[in-house]
């Protein structure tokens, strides 16, 4: 086995935290791909979030690879792709790289409790931390109700999207008899207008699908 390789699998148990900060930025990388396809993210979105995800990748650098990368010059290449090309200065390109990162997380939320793969409160707490705090869903959190919380930050997101006013009043109806009780995989209605155009396959102008952007049919 070649050594590079022997090195790779072993990052999981020699340095774990490391290990783990690359899982997040490929699963970051994966899910904000999809965000892109769908129209979601623009170009420029994707160029900070890469900018930031290389920055975060160095950060997390083990300090033997560290210098390893410094001395073969691995690592000018490295700040090279975290580094921006246009006009802003730093901390504005810092900023808009972070608010790109919480609209691919928040997506990504929004998406795993409407879909049921987490209930309200994981739901709620993981977009407390990862997303922003929101103090009325909060104090709805603080009383135990985690529907409400979750609701509450759904439409924080979404308050100006009509688009998405149905997938919320549709996923309080259907826990109606109690926290987290719906028996129903909810999907999302896209508003077309505002996406990549498809046809009724879900199928874009260069042939690629997103089953997420398939309009749903009412039975």
């Amino acid at each position: 086995m070649h050594p590079q390789v022997l090195r790779e699998l072993s990052q999981s148990k020699v340095n774990p935290e490391f290990a783990s900060a690359i899982r997040e930025i490929e699963s970051t990388v994966a899910y904000a791909a999809k965000m892109h396809k769908a129209g979601k993210l623009s170009k420029a979105e994707m160029a900070d979030l890469e900018g930031h995800l290389w920055g975060q990748y160095i950060s997390a650098l083990p300090v033997d690879d560290f210098h390893e990368m410094m001395n073969d010059g691995r690592l000018d290449q490295l700040m090279a792709l975290a580094s921006h090309e246009d006009s802003r200065n730093g901390s504005d390109v810092e900023q808009e790289r972070a608010a790109v990162l919480h609209k691919v997380k928040a997506d990504a939320l929004d998406e795993a409790w409407l879909s049921q793969k987490i209930d309200a409160q994981t739901y709620a707490e993981l977009s407390r931390e990862h997303v922003g705090r929101l103090e009325v869903s909060d104090d709805k959190s603080a009383d135990g109700d985690y529907d409400a919380a979750a609701s509450e930050v759904f439409a924080s997101r979404h308050d100006r999207d009509p688009s998405q006013e149905n997938i919320l009043e549709k996923w309080l109806s259907k826990n109606s008899d109690g926290p987290n009780k719906a028996s129903e995989k909810l999907t999302w209605n896209y508003d077309q207008s505002d996406e990549i155009e498809r046809d009724q396959h879900g199928r874009d102008k260069d042939g690629y699908i997103d089953h997420d952007a398939i309009p749903n049919e009412e039975a």
